[in-house]
């Protein structure tokens, strides 16, 4: 963890809702015209990312271990407080790719006082970009909203591997750990880069769930039966707290699990976790003998007798001026 001790940058972040868990770190001192090591490379290469500098190779390894976007910034070029705001009407973004954006009120932006300095979670600015030269860093993790990344990258026409995981609502606890695994990486590799003042600020609530899965469900469900003592065993192997009461077992999902949402996929995390090869493949028991519905048969058989005189079927959306209904994409 970070020192308390350290000086705090001045930074702000100015739409909690948006951005609820935020990190700055300020590094001096580092030297991104080293060669960025063999093994980080090759790691970079087999996912199909090209090495860029020393520093920038770092963040991408450290997103691409932990799944967490980070950015960074060279502090010489940044003027003032930095906040993450709204964008405001006549404001402009110039890449990393050259390419000059204009923001508005609906996308966030990462900003100095003279301006915005990124697009927040979506694309790198020209203004503070890091280079051979830069000897002082600023150090970004964020976790955005998920909706507010996707309208304005959809906005901007970008698509970037930091976009694409910050649409994917990663969990807010990844926030420090790819900041870690980042400081770690540069204090093996520039042992003489220094930390000098960091901040976090954290509006992230850590919402747990709790699902009640009956162990008769699970049993009927896999096809198995598996003792109580061993569906604990599993569960807690996988970072869930679960306790049984009454032959129902309480479990509570930590909030990074997002896939975890009802009973159905607590038991399927026990068989997948159990093997599936340990579940016997039968056939389920057929308990009512279903009735053919007359209507379907009569419409059948209609239909098989005229396709045997040689018309031709389609099938039709009754399209309507008005209705209860709008299309998103209309034909006209």
């Amino acid at each position: 963890t970070l020192s308390a001790d350290l000086l705090k940058i001045d930074a702000s972040v100015d739409e909690a809702t948006l951005c609820d868990r935020q990190i700055f770190v300020k590094i001096e001192n580092v030297d991104n015209t080293k060669e960025t090591p063999l093994e980080i490379k090759k790691v970079l290469e087999s996912l199909s990312q090209r090495s860029i500098s020393f520093l920038v190779d770092l963040t991408n390894f450290a997103m691409l271990d932990v799944r967490q976007p980070l950015h960074i910034f060279d502090a010489e070029k940044v003027i003032g407080k930095i906040s993450i705001r709204k964008g405001k009407e006549g404001e402009k973004v110039t890449t990393l790719d050259g390419k000059d954006l204009a923001v508005d009120e609906s996308m966030l932006v990462i900003a100095d006082e003279e301006g915005p300095l990124d697009i927040a979670g979506i694309k790198g600015g020209k203004k503070a970009e890091v280079t051979k030269n830069t000897k002082n860093i600023i150090l970004t993790a964020s976790h955005f909203d998920a909706v507010s990344i996707r309208q304005t990258s959809q906005k901007v026409g970008i698509k970037t591997d930091a976009s694409k995981r910050f649409e994917n609502n990663i969990s807010a606890k990844y926030v420090e750990v790819g900041a870690m695994v980042f400081l770690k990486l540069l204090e093996k590799y520039c042992p003489e880069s220094k930390i000098v003042s960091f901040i976090d600020i954290n509006n992230f609530t850590d919402k747990e769930k709790n699902i009640s899965v009956p162990h008769e469900f699970i049993d009927e469900k896999i096809g198995v039966k598996i003792g109580a003592t061993k569906i604990e065993e599993i569960l807690q192997k996988i970072d869930l707290k679960v306790s049984l009461t009454d032959g129902v077992f309480e479990v509570v999902v930590p909030e990074y699990r997002k896939d975890l949402n009802i009973k159905e996929d607590i038991v399927d995390e026990i068989a997948r976790t159990l093997g599936y090869d340990a579940v016997e493949a039968t056939l389920p028991q057929i308990k009512e003998k279903g009735e053919k519905e007359k209507i379907f048969n009569l419409s059948n058989k209609a239909r098989n007798f005229l396709n045997s005189l040689g018309f031709s079927e389609i099938f039709t959306h009754a399209l309507l001026e008005n209705g209860e209904v709008a299309l998103a994409n209309p034909l006209a």
